[in-house]
């Protein structure tokens, strides 16, 4: 009878302990899995020729015409382009664009005139074999025929800035492309990575910084540390990682690239790191 009532007490606490253990385990299992970390492990590569990528689709006309807006992407290249320019991107329909000419980066915008450029003198912090650097290009301006503040980085240290008041009326809408103008002219010859472009902000120096991160990219789409920018954030092609040949997607917006005279092989596994 004694050992009845000790067996019959053991199996009841052992019950109590199988039943705590089994609800332990399925809030354990219906807590969500930690998000996966930031990773960047391809680019494309442009081959000055006749490669780009080109959108479908063409860019919303008030974004376009923001006269604030930040662009920023990391970049390798040797080549310092020819006197008529080879384009970087293209916004438009010969409107908006970055371009490389002689070793000057150009940026052509409304606000501007000429373009904004960043002299050639400055060429050996861009331009080199086997390095990638970060480029951000800002501009803060209230309106049209107002003052507008211009101002290139590169690797997060500013360059160039230029303060200039135009007044100048809102472009033609267009497409995107990236490594050549939107008809295939002009071609660059480098490596691409990670473009972003902020819609009325202007990144400060102290959000380059961070996003440059001693040379490794982050997420765009996290505010993280001096950078608290992520909501606006408009578009943002990851150049390779988590596309499909031949499409590059807008993994903020909706204004996918297709590779154009290019082949998968051109989605490489070269990618800037600290």
């Amino acid at each position: 009878m004694a050992y009845a009532k000790i067996n019959s007490v053991t199996n009841a606490n052992m019950s109590k302990v199988f039943n705590v253990a089994k609800s332990g385990f399925g809030k354990i299992g219906s807590i969500d899995a930690p998000s996966a970390a930031f990773s960047n492990t391809k680019s494309i590569d442009f081959d000055g020729s006749d490669d780009y990528a080109l959108s479908s689709a063409d860019l919303d006309v008030n974004v376009m015409n923001r006269r604030t807006k930040s662009i920023a992407f990391w970049w390798k290249s040797s080549n310092e382009g020819t006197s008529t320019g080879n384009y970087i991107m293209s916004f438009g329909n010969n409107t908006m664009s970055i371009t490389l000419a002689y070793g000057d980066i150009e940026v052509w915008h409304n606000t501007h005139w000429p373009s904004f450029a960043l002299h050639h003198s400055h060429r050996g912090s861009y331009l080199d074999t086997g390095n990638w650097h970060f480029i951000t290009f800002t501009v803060s301006c209230a309106g049209n025929n107002e003052e507008a503040v211009h101002k290139l980085y590169v690797d997060a240290v500013e360059k160039g800035s230029s303060t200039y008041t135009r007044d100048q009326a809102d472009y033609a809408t267009g497409k995107v492309s990236i490594g050549a103008h939107l008809n295939g002219y002009g071609p660059i010859e480098a490596q691409i990575d990670e473009v972003g472009w902020w819609d009325n902000v202007a990144l400060d120096a102290d959000a380059v910084t961070q996003l440059y991160n001693s040379g490794a990219p982050i997420d765009l789409s996290t505010n993280s540390g001096n950078y608290d920018n992520a909501s606006a954030l408009v578009h943002w092609w990851r150049m390779g990682d988590g596309d499909t040949y031949p499409t590059l997607e807008d993994s903020q917006g909706s204004m996918d690239l297709t590779m154009t005279n290019m082949a998968s092989g051109d989605i490489e596994d070269d990618v800037p790191s600290a």
